[in-house]
């Protein structure tokens, strides 16, 4: 398991394209594309290829289960998570142990990293959620995940939620080019 990924958004599909890195490198980058927005967000876990995007971010991999990565989910929803530091292990003990093996009892929900970047204050995680299909959004298992008495105890913490920021990206098929459609921002 990669520990180290770097993570770059961009504001446009122009943008996104400017970071494929050389063929040599390609298969080590992961593109997606927001559908229905402009944006995109690419992923990789060498440093010598994102050391040439210069708004690269350094995420450390606390988490991984299920399927993930280049070969796998063709949709990517990523939820930002920030917390103070007094709750970091509660809701990592709390995605860990229920929150995401709940997720992954769908058929359409593939995988997850959860990914921790350095802040200065508190902590800021992301779920890299794999899906098959958006429908996974939709589906029983997420609406059961989020609605257990641990979420609605961590629910009570205005953290917690409502802040979150959650987006949908599709994966860039290089063997078409169909990268602007989309479905945009999503609540979890």
């Amino acid at each position: 398991m990669v520990t180290t990924l770097w993570l770059c958004e961009t504001q446009s599909s122009e943008a996104l394209a400017s970071l494929a890195p050389a063929p040599s490198s390609a298969s080590c980058v992961e593109s997606y594309v927001r559908e229905g927005e402009p944006g995109g967000l690419a992923l990789c876990g060498t440093e010598q290829v994102a050391r040439t995007w210069r708004t690269a971010r350094r995420l450390k991999t606390l988490l991984a289960e299920g399927s993930f990565g280049a070969e796998h989910g063709r949709y990517l929803f990523k939820v930002g998570i920030w917390t103070p530091a007094s709750f970091r292990d509660e809701l990592l003990e709390w995605y860990r142990g229920e929150h995401l093996p709940i997720l992954l009892e769908c058929a359409d929900w593939d995988g997850c990293r959860f990914v921790r970047e350095e802040t200065d204050e508190g902590c800021q995680f992301y779920a890299l959620h794999q899906l098959s299909h958006p429908r996974a959004l939709e589906s029983n298992e997420r609406a059961r995940s989020r609605s257990t008495p641990w979420f609605f105890e961590l629910k009570r913490n205005d953290w917690f939620d409502e802040p979150f920021t959650r987006v949908l990206y599709r994966r860039i098929d290089a063997s078409t080019d169909d990268t602007t459609e989309g479905i945009g921002e999503r609540r979890q």
